[in-house]
């Protein structure tokens, strides 16, 4: 056991949780000044408590965070995306706090040339610098390398919101910081050697590792499942546009089949120059045209000019899923053909857009959403409009956890966010015109 100054502990405590809450912070993008007071003054507290008991302080620091998420939470329910990247920062903090330990220790044991423990007790100012310089560098080695993945780590955080798999990844992750918490308390109190924790650390890494690259594949093969019965459900719903479809060319030629009878009648009635019947014709003329227009008016159809499999079959479902709900979804088109390359962040984006718009105006009076597409070279702007009745600032809508409905966790303006500033080809405008909200997806590179 080796035994370091009260002052130089409260360091190496304060390095660990300060970088623990750095770590979150990066996990969920979100850096503001204001929180750099407040992790200085939680990590000093809590780093003070540590001087007591331990390795607990960790468990007690986290589970403080998470408390008081939940007591500011507006529902009183757990923030999962903020928890998840807290746990996950808590458990990769203890084994870089560990290793760096290590680390330091055989670095100083080789440069005094002396390996006892002793050696620590005598250079221990040297010893704790050194191991919170090795920390920090392990930690921005981590960042180096996750930043590589960039991509694929916010598909899976993607999926793990759309298909509410949180509360289980959250439980995962805290169970595994528990139990590193458990070995590093049992291994302390039993006084375990330095050899066989460091051994326990290793191992449970490589353990954590295969864990989490478990839960990963879990969650992709749940994802191609269900994104497999949403493509049975799309494919339905197809058959049902394309039935729609078949029903409204019938009306179609049922339509023009009595316009000619008519025109033939009023022709006679022309040349004989009976101005009643003339009348009585012309309204029945202006009864037809009620039939002429609901069938001009088939919106859905309009829809045939897109030539990209996925968008089309997203629209057709939120059609007929805007229809459940009452809503009317008019597509405008510019064009007789739109040629999409595919991207799955497109489908994603435009989803949650049209499935916010559906959500808004389905209590309201004006339960029309508008969904126009506009092409301009090379260059593609796919707007999605709806009336709202409250301000709205611009400014906010993104912000994470921010949500103008009841019971919502506000986070789906905020993934459209992040598709974006992960995609080259897409960007984001918003603005609000006469109590319009315009929510316009700019591709570029379409054909």
């Amino acid at each position: 056991m080796v035994y370091i100054d009260w002052n130089l502990s409260l360091v190496n405590n304060f390095a660990i949780l300060f970088l623990m809450l750095q770590l979150t912070h990066y996990f969920l993008k979100e850096f503001k000044p204001l929180y750099i007071l407040t992790d200085i003054l939680g990590a000093l507290i809590f780093a003070y408590i540590g001087l007591f008991i331990d390795d607990i302080f960790i468990l007690l620091f986290v589970g403080f965070i998470l408390a008081m998420q939940l007591a500011l939470a507006k529902n009183h329910k757990l923030d999962l995306k903020a928890a998840i990247s807290l746990v996950m920062a808590a458990n990769l903090q203890l084994i870089i706090s560990s290793l760096a330990t290590y680390i330091a220790r055989i670095l100083l044991f080789i440069s005094s040339g002396q390996w006892r423990l002793r050696t620590l007790e005598k250079y221990q100012n040297i010893f704790i610098g050194l191991t919170v310089i090795v920390t920090v560098m392990l930690a921005l080695v981590f960042i180096i390398v996750v930043s590589q993945f960039r991509d694929r780590i916010t598909q899976t955080r993607l999926q793990i919101e759309h298909y509410h798999l949180g509360k289980r990844v959250f439980m995962i992750s805290l169970s595994v910081f528990i139990s590193l918490i458990v070995i590093m308390t049992i291994s302390d109190f039993q006084e375990v050697t330095a050899t066989i924790q460091a051994a326990l650390i290793i191992i449970f890494t490589i353990l954590i590792g295969f864990t989490y690259w478990q839960v990963t594949f879990f969650i992709k093969t749940f994802a191609l499942q269900t994104e497999a019965k949403e493509k049975i459900e799309r494919n339905e719903q197809l058959n049902n546009y394309l039935t729609l479809v078949q029903k409204q060319y019938t009306e179609l030629r049922k339509f023009k089949h009595d316009f000619q009878n008519i025109m033939l009648s009023l022709n006679q009635v022309l040349e004989d120059n009976d101005s009643k019947q003339l009348k009585y014709y012309y309204s029945a003329l202006l009864s037809e045209e009620k039939d002429l227009n609901s069938v001009q008016n088939g919106r859905i159809t309009q829809i045939q000019a897109i030539d990209n499999d996925a968008i089309r079959g997203l629209l057709i479902q939120k059609f007929f899923s805007a229809k459940a709900r009452d809503v009317n979804i008019n597509f405008e088109l510019d064009q007789k053909h739109y040629k999409i390359k595919p991207n799955i962040s497109i489908v994603r984006a435009l989803g949650i857009l049209l499935d916010n718009a559906i959500e808004h105006v389905q209590n309201s009076e004006d339960k029309t959403v508008t969904c126009a597409f506009l092409k301009t070279g090379k260059t593609l702007e796919i707007t999605v409009d709806n009336k709202i009745n409250e301000d709205v600032n611009l400014n906010q809508i993104f912000d994470c956890g921010f949500s103008t409905k009841k019971n919502h966790t506000g986070f789906g303006l905020t993934n459209v966010k992040e598709l974006v500033d992960h995609s080259e080809d897409l960007f984001l405008d918003s603005k609000i015109i006469h109590n319009h909200l315009m929510m316009t997806l700019i591709v570029l590179g379409s054909e």
